[in-house]
């Protein structure tokens, strides 16, 4: 019957998938192509699709994460401040590269903004900005 197909759908907005870490970063998680999604638990960076961990990475606490051609991380762990450059298929790290920072100042991970824009990608953090060339070649 039409009732009973109704049934067999699921409406528009209701949860698809849910999954459970230790603990979830107040930054915005970011969207990986094909439905997944990058999320940091505070010491490690994971990608998760449909529910399910694809890979996890030992970054330390990172903010929201940048995704173009690769996963962009900025992460915080005991005073050094770095961007990670991962593969957002297999989560393996392409670089890292340690940034500037105030040795006094703590970020928390919803301060930091990063932005992947074409051969750039832009950091913002307590009172630096920075930005990195990205290489065509990885």
């Amino acid at each position: 019957s039409a009732a009973s197909d109704v049934y067999k759908r699921q409406p528009e907005g209701c949860i698809a998938w849910s999954s459970h870490l230790s603990e979830v970063s107040n930054a915005a998680p970011g969207q990986l192509s094909g439905g997944g999604v990058v999320v940091s638990d505070g010491e490690q960076t994971h990608a998760l699709r449909e529910g399910k961990r694809v890979w996890s990475v030992a970054t330390g606490a990172a903010g929201s994460p940048a995704v173009g051609k690769d996963v962009y991380v900025f992460s915080v762990e005991e005073g050094k401040n770095r961007v990670w450059s991962l593969d957002p298929s297999t989560g393996d790290p392409h670089w890292a590269t340690q940034l500037p920072g105030d040795e006094d100042w703590g970020y928390n991970t919803d301060e930091i903004n990063v932005r992947a824009a074409g051969p750039w990608l832009f950091a913002g953090y307590g009172k630096h900005v920075v930005g990195l060339e990205l290489s065509t070649d990885n």
